[in-house]
């Protein structure tokens, strides 16, 4: 491994899986007093640190790892040392058809669930490549290096429009893509980050356009990584074949963690630890629940447990999981309740619903997909294993169930009768595990 070159030690150092581990990780200061805040404004805050927050699991290492290899392999091509670097800055290279600048890289296409963490972990890229500053010749200023180039293309579906509005070089007729490459090259980018790729397939041609751009990114030579949610993904399988042969020969397929690993309570963890006064939850016992609640989705889990927390402020209690269980019911979580549901239907029939591609990743590119059919079966089991069970209570241990559940808040402003509630808790709960003591002689 050179220490000599600092393009290409930069990114190599990272190749170490601890210290990539260490600089991706983000974790923001929590929230101390979250009684005397306001309630939107606590919501807000919550929001916004679990925006800024980031575990690096063992898969996000894994991808960040294939990505970074590739940046430091296509740096030791490329910048060979100060002497070749000055010679391509100041010498023009339009027509060296030698140059290493010239040629034609292909996307690395990372695609998955949306609210999966792709976003998230394309910022954690970004922020673990450190910019350098280099001397590379006397009587000259340092070169710095920057880290890698992030960018969301949005509704700009023209390539010439994402290199204007991102590199700022002016457009000319002529050596406009070249104008870009000679400053990528001279600010030493090792790295194109592109998110938000989707918004750019709104039109009636989109799935053209998205091709397009896709593969118009490649002109600039140097490694770029691809955003996709599986709705842009299915429609590009459909391109014909030498397209889809140049823009996903690099594929690679985010898909949520097992929620039964270290990984999926240690990112649980690192929520809780943003407001670690308002939480009552048992990871290890309630992490299995809480993916069934969002399919994995870390944007669902935010949702969840921000609404958790404007529930719990308003009434001056803790986030339990029965907080939580009302949420999930709740019209401010209905839409991510019901692309939950898809998911795990669509794992059990193993294809899409009509018009839902976007929650369904093609089995031929997900090494997994035993594993998440065996998930939906089970949740789809216990969903129904809980259905009968409350089919076999009679009318009043249907209500009692229903005041047990509204108790099992717990609430910071108890009143002197805590003592009778608790006996009468303890009653209706022998009177529940004698129902499902029946229920389960029955099976």
């Amino acid at each position: 491994m050179s220490t000599a070159n600092p393009w290409v030690s930069r990114l190599s150092n990272l190749l170490d899986r601890q210290t990539l581990k260490k600089s991706m990780e983000l974790t923001p200061i929590p929230i101390d007093s979250p009684w005397e805040m306001e309630l939107s404004d606590l919501c807000k805050e919550f929001e916004v640190k679990c925006d800024n927050s980031f575990y690096p699991t063992e898969q996000s290492i894994d991808i960040a790892l294939r990505i970074i290899g590739e940046a430091a392999s296509h740096a030791k091509r490329t910048y060979p040392g100060p002497n070749e670097f000055i010679r391509l800055v100041y010498e023009p290279v339009e027509n060296d058809e030698s140059a290493v600048i010239t040629k034609f890289h292909c996307p690395i296409v990372l695609t998955g669930l949306a609210g999966l963490g792709k976003s998230s972990l394309l910022l954690a890229i970004r922020r673990s490549i450190p910019e350098v500053s280099v001397k590379v010749a006397n009587n000259h200023p340092n070169f710095k290096l920057s880290s890698a180039k992030y960018f969301e293309v949005g509704d700009r579906a023209v390539l010439n429009k994402v290199l204007v509005d991102v590199f700022k070089v002016k457009k000319t007729r002529t050596n406009f893509i070249q104008l870009v490459k000679e400053s990528i090259y001279t600010k030493s980018i090792p790295l194109l980050l592109v998110d938000e790729f989707q918004f750019s397939a709104t039109s009636s041609d989109a799935n053209t356009m998205s091709s397009k751009l896709l593969l118009g990114l490649g002109l600039l030579n140097i490694p770029y990584v691809c955003s996709l949610n599986f709705s842009l993904f299915h429609k590009l399988l459909k391109r014909p074949q030498e397209e889809r042969d140049r823009a996903l020969a690099n594929v690679i397929v985010m898909i949520p963690e097992d929620p039964k690993s270290k990984c999926w309570q240690l990112t649980i963890g690192k929520l809780l630890e943003i407001i670690p006064t308002m939480f009552r939850l048992d990871i290890n016992n309630d992490s299995e629940r809480l993916f069934q609640m969002t399919a994995g989705r870390n944007r669902a889990l935010v949702k969840l447990l921000m609404e958790g927390v404007r529930v719990a402020a308003k009434s001056k209690s803790l986030v339990t999981m029965s907080t939580l269980e009302k949420v999930y019911l709740s019209k401010e979580y209905a839409t991510l309740r019901q692309d939950t549901e898809l998911i795990y239907q669509q794992a059990i029939l193993g294809k899409p619903m009509r018009g839902r591609s976007d929650l369904y990743c093609p089995a031929e590119y997900v090494d997994e997909s035993n594993r998440q059919k065996n998930e939906a079966i089970e949740y789809r089991n216990q969903q129904a294993a809980q259905v009968e069970l409350l089919s076999t209570l009679s009318v009043l241990e249907r209500q009692n169930l229903v005041s047990f559940q509204k108790d099992t808040s717990l609430n910071l402003s108890a009143d002197m009768d805590a003592p009778k509630k608790k006996k009468e808790k303890k009653a209706l709960t022998k009177s529940l595990e004698e129902s499902t003591r029946d229920f389960l002689s029955q099976l």
